[in-house]
């Protein structure tokens, strides 16, 4: 089964109500994050509906990682599992678990995942502890475009390397080293 990656570029906080008299329900927030990521390392999953722009089809309990972009803690700073659809949204497909949704910004509906998040970190609080993106340029992890402007693409190695490599593996496992990593400072 395939991964995938979703991104969260942070706004400002100061920018919150306007972004949020524009936006819909579907934005994420930094005090949002304190309290979410309390709630996983107490072992409580955290459901979250996520844009994955333009893709279609993404199996039910698919392995998701948020990736945060343009700010002091770039990388990975979440994982979890695709989840079914909130009640009264209807799939894209079969085999799928996307929904349509409105959209997050003004202009229309867009394709959303729902999430089932086990692991959020804080990292407002301690950005350090972020799988930082340098950390995801070893090996074939290099193969893949972690700077994405879009969410929802696959965990795999950019066409023009012609690699079949699966990536998950290798990211599964830098990504539970980073969280044990976080544990032992504890």
């Amino acid at each position: 089964m395939p991964g995938y990656l979703l991104n969260w570029k942070r706004a400002d906080d100061g920018d919150r109500k306007r972004i949020e008299q524009q936006a819909s329900k579907h934005l994420f927030w930094w005090d949002d994050l304190i309290r979410e990521s309390a709630l996983t390392q107490s072992g409580s999953p955290v459901f979250r509906s996520w844009s994955v722009h333009n893709t279609k089809r993404i199996q039910f309990g698919s392995p998701v990682f948020l990736i945060a972009q343009g700010g002091i803690s770039d990388g990975i700073v979440a994982s979890g599992f695709a989840a079914q659809p909130p009640k009264g949204e209807t799939p894209l497909g079969e085999e799928s678990v996307v929904y349509v949704d409105s959209g997050w910004k003004p202009g229309g509906p867009s394709n959303y995942l729902r999430v089932k998040f086990d692991a959020i970190l804080d990292v407002r609080s301690h950005p350090e502890i972020a799988l930082h993106t340098n950390d995801l340029m070893g090996g074939d992890l290099s193969m893949m475009h972690w700077k994405t402007e879009r969410p929802g693409i696959e965990i795999k190695p950019k066409a023009k390397f012609h690699s079949n490599s699966n990536l998950l593996p290798q990211l599964e496992l830098l990504w539970q080293r980073n969280l044990e990593r976080i544990t032992a400072r504890a």
